[in-house]
């Protein structure tokens, strides 16, 4: 895409003329192409002059590097992490084998000598930990808190993210083993143990990569995310969480792809958005903690090493779309666990882009920019109008029960499998150059987990505001 300077409207038709002379009489709507939603793309925009950097990450503060840590064995899992945070990784993505992300793996530590034996040699106040382990995140959120007090650590010290996502849960299975109303005080309980225990992190999710690895486009996975953000905000509200404290309990999880334009784009149009629903929701101007996690189903099983390419880009555009923190999934995460070199290869791709390339440095540089700013507004613009398809049914959950969100995500999925099978979507490495002679890569291999002996039976207090979990840590 193509840029002019505002005053060059005579350079413009100049390269219109060029462009007609290329065409040889066909239309100019050639050169311009659309996206999955629908959006067109123009061949040339002018520079936007009307526009001012959006609020975000702070200007000249680097997003945070976040390693996955998925390996079932906690003193495998101890060696790769600690290895990952000596070179250069700021936090770690804590995925148990009960979130829906796992894929096969996932940490299996469920008590607190596992988590002892995990977190051996870190030093827990100097790095971010995001805990994502589906139904089972508050408990491993207790494990992690009762790990840090045996080592003398405040927990008020600490920045955890707790990525709670029952709607998370309802999606991937289908079911839900707990009314809402018994899952909106657990949630209260939740925000109680953490408030007492000074966390100030966010600790519910709404996770973007849900509907990404279902087919999504880019304005439904805004317009369900954000569906889903407001439906915690609604879920705490009536639970009688502090109004004004709302927009610091819920953070927002995108997929960062190879397309770099639509990536910024909706780094971006996801603050606009967050920004609106807090200013028709009367709740403070709080801006949202946006992590970016490297698309899933964008990772190639054949000639894994393009995939190397592909989440590089993808990295770049989380960090110049304004994402906090960023995890890169190593280049071989689709054929298995991946090794050393293969997670080394994950963080680096992030600190040359801060390091070396500095692009933390600026401040929303694609502010201003004609293509970005159109790409922005426009995707913006669509996911808001699907969100209010949402809203209109009622919210989130009742737009799952009436298939809504289903219908349109399997036609957005049908459309691109389409363009895949008869290659006007191109996969490199795959469907188009084809490396057949590749050597295999190397990945770690991992035992079955044995089946976890059962504890004796403890009966708990019904949820609270932190009695549920605070009786839940003790008895771990």
């Amino acid at each position: 895409m193509a840029e002019l300077q505002s005053d060059g409207a005579a350079d413009e038709i100049r390269w219109f003329e060029a462009v007609d002379r290329a065409l040889k009489g066909a239309p100019r709507d050639r050169l311009t192409s659309h996206t999955e939603d629908g959006l067109s793309v123009a061949p040339l925009y002018q520079r936007r002059m009307d526009v001012q950097p959006q609020q975000g990450r702070p200007a000249g503060q680097p997003w945070r590097i976040i390693q996955r840590v998925d390996h079932p064995d906690v003193a495998v899992a101890n060696a790769l992490l600690l290895a990952d945070l000596e070179g250069g990784a700021d936090g770690l993505d804590l995925v148990l084998a009960s979130s829906s992300h796992a894929r096969g793996f996932g940490v299996a530590g469920q008590d607190i000598g596992a988590f002892d034996r995990l977190f051996d040699g870190v030093m827990l106040d100097l790095i971010e930990i995001r805990m994502d382990g589906g139904y089972e995140t508050s408990s491993a959120l207790a494990l992690l808190i009762a790990h840090a007090e045996r080592r003398g650590y405040d927990p008020a010290s600490l920045r955890v993210v707790s990525n709670s996502d029952y709607i998370g849960k309802l999606v991937h299975t289908g079911v839900l083993r707990s009314d809402i109303a018994m899952l909106q005080r657990r949630m209260l309980d939740l925000v109680g143990f953490c408030k007492d225990r000074g966390l100030t992190a966010s600790i519910l999710n709404a996770d973007g990569r849900l509907w990404h690895d279902r087919g999504a486009t880019q304005a439904q996975e805004l317009a369900y995310s954000l569906a889903a953000a407001v439906s915690y905000f609604r879920d705490l509200d009536l639970a009688g969480v502090d109004f004004s404290t709302l927009p610091r309990l819920v953070g927002l999880t995108l997929v960062a792809e190879a397309d770099q334009f639509g990536t910024i784009a909706k780094a971006r149009a996801a603050r606009r958005l967050w920004a609106a629903v807090l200013k028709a929701s009367g709740l403070p101007d709080i801006p949202v903690n946006m992590h970016m996690e490297t698309s899933w189903r964008m990772m190639s099983r054949v000639d894994p090493y393009v995939n190397m390419l592909r989440t590089s880009v993808a990295a770049f555009a989380a960090g110049v779309g304004g994402a906090d923190s960023v995890t890169v999934l190593p280049f071989t995460q689709a054929l298995g666990l991946p090794d050393a070199f293969a997670r080394r290869v994950a963080r680096n791709t992030q600190a040359i882009l801060i390091e070396e390339s500095n692009l933390h440095r600026v401040a929303d540089p694609g502010a201003g920019s004609g293509a970005i700013e159109a790409r922005t507004e426009e995707l913006a613009a669509a996911a808001w109008s699907l969100f209010q398809v949402v809203e209109a049914e009622g919210g989130l959950i009742e737009a799952l029960k009436s298939g809504q969100p289903q219908r349109a995500i399997s036609e957005a999925r049908a459309a691109r499998d389409k363009r895949i099978a008869v290659r006007r979507l191109p996969i490199t490495g795959v469907s188009t150059f084809p490396n057949i002679s590749e050597a295999p890569v190397r990945v770690l291999a991992a035992e079955a987990d044995d089946v976890f002996p059962a504890f004796q039976h403890i009966d708990l207090p019904v949820p609270g505001k932190g009695e549920l979990l605070g009786a839940v840590t003790e008895a771990l």
